[in-house]
Formats: C-alpha cells, sequence, structure tokens
C-alpha cells in the first residue's frame, strides 16, 4: 500500500462543496471516482477541509491509499488534470501512511474578495460587489477586532460541542485589480464563522454597529444584533499548511491572489 496526496486549485460553481454527497457532483466525489478508475480499485479520500457549495480555493489537498504501486505520479497527474474540470493540480506526492490531508493541516488561510462600489463583470461570480462603497479605513479597523483569541460563538453556526473560544493569528486588508481583500489566519474555524465575520465587518463600516457591541460579541455576550451572513461566492481558501511541506506562516506578510 501507498499514500499519496494530491494538491489543486479548483473553482466551485460546478460543484456542491467538498464533501462528498449523493447525486450532485461534490470535490470528494470526483476524485474518488477518477481515481477508482485510474487505480482500477474502489478508492476513498480524506479531503483538508469542508467547504461549502460556491467556496472556491486556491490551495486544497486530498490524501488516499491505494494498493497499486505501479503507476507513476507523473502520469496520475497526467490523467487528473485531463478528467477532472475545473480543478487545477498543482502536486502530486507519496506521503508517510500516519499522514491525513485533514489531520496533518495545521493552519488555514482565508480570503473574502469585495468589490468594493466598483463593478468588474469579470469577477461576478468569485466576489461579493456592494453598491454602496465602503470606507477602507473602517474596514481595517473594523478587520483588527477580530485578531486574537476571542469567544465566535455568536459569529458561527456550530455543534453546543465544539470549542468556539479560538485564536485568529493575523487579519489583512489588501488591494487587487480593483478588489478590496479580507483574510484571516487560524488553525481551526466554525462552520461560517469567515462569512459571519465579513458581515460584521461590513456592517461596521456602514455604522450599522458599533465597536462597543462588536467587542461584546466577540466576549461572548448575548445582545440585540441582527447577523449577516455574507454570499459564499466570495470566499476562498487561500492556503492550507502543513509543517512537512510549508513554513508555518500563520502570520503572513502578503497575500498575493492575482501571482
Amino acid at each position: 500500500m501507498r499514500k499519496i496526496f494530491i494538491r489543486m486549485s479548483f473553482l466551485a460553481d460546478n460543484y456542491y462543496g467538498s464533501q462528498k454527497l449523493n447525486n450532485h457532483p461534490t470535490i470528494q466525489g470526483a476524485f474518488e471516482d477518477a481515481l477508482s478508475n485510474v487505480f482500477n480499485e474502489k478508492i476513498k479520500v480524506t479531503i483538508c477541509s469542508r467547504l461549502d457549495r460556491f467556496v472556491n480555493a486556491f490551495d486544497f489537498a486530498v490524501s488516499f491509499l491505494t494498493s497499486n504501486t505501479n503507476l507513476s505520479l507523473d502520469r496520475l497527474k497526467f490523467y487528473l488534470s485531463n478528467y477532472l474540470k475545473y480543478i487545477h493540480i498543482k502536486d502530486i506526492k507519496e506521503v508517510d501512511n500516519s499522514f491525513s490531508s485533514r489531520y496533518s493541516c495545521k493552519g488555514k488561510i482565508y480570503s473574502y474578495l469585495v468589490q468594493n462600489g466598483s463593478y468588474n463583470p469579470l469577477f461576478e461570480n468569485t466576489s461579493l460587489y456592494l453598491k454602496k462603497k465602503v470606507d477602507e479605513d473602517k474596514l481595517k479597523e473594523g478587520l483588527a477586532f477580530f485578531e486574537g483569541e476571542h469567544e465566535f460563538k455568536n459569529f458561527a453556526s456550530f455543534d453546543e460541542q465544539e470549542e468556539s473560544k479560538l485564536l485568529i493569528n493575523k487579519t489583512m486588508l489588501t488591494n487587487e485589480n480593483g478588489l478590496t481583500i479580507l483574510s484571516f489566519s487560524s488553525r481551526n474555524f466554525l462552520k461560517y464563522q469567515i462569512r459571519f465575520m465579513v458581515g460584521t465587518i461590513l456592517q461596521y463600516g456602514y455604522n450599522k454597529i458599533s465597536k462597543e457591541d462588536i467587542k461584546k460579541l466577540l466576549a461572548g455576550e448575548n445582545i440585540k444584533f441582527q447577523r449577516k451572513k455574507v454570499e459564499p461566492n466570495g470566499l476562498f481558501l487561500y492556503k492550507i499548511i502543513y509543517p512537512e511541506f510549508d513554513a508555518d506562516n500563520l502570520e503572513f506578510d502578503e497575500i498575493k491572489i492575482f501571482k
């Protein structure tokens, strides 16, 4: 048996998220079908993260076991690159059997793309368009509130058994190609956490919530507050971090969407 690790990027429009579903195409399902076909055996893959429908990825990974020891990694990459649509295979390597694309991942960086007041149709399906421009100094200020260790139960949908006190290592606002990009790094994120955080930051930018109320919410207090969850299509999994292969750069220095 050997374990293979595949790293990729993808556009999510044609998939119903990353986790396998019955009767709907997903990233996990697409890889299991392709790999089972090429190896002529039933393959189950482990995904690095569960992404909602319309959430894209610049960096994503799967790992799997196979009894086939003959097929070269170059040949496998060639086959998958031609078989899988809207998925770009960046790297394939053999790893130790103890490695897991999910559990060996020690951190993630997510970015949310916003068209802030000016519209470009090329980014229609991969960003959130705001007709009314938000002051970027207010966005930077609102973004900074979320850095550090906080109670995030007011900014997520989560199971009561989950740990909701988490550390956001770093946040950053950058601009590229007319887009305003809000980025967050952490070892763990709760379900919908980034979409709720971005929604709150935009509300702060529009003066619909105060700094004091955000700090109360981050302390876990229950206050009267209309939560806003932004659309998923502006959200990208920007980078996944594996100590075996990457610098542990949760304290990232830059975000470059258009490299």
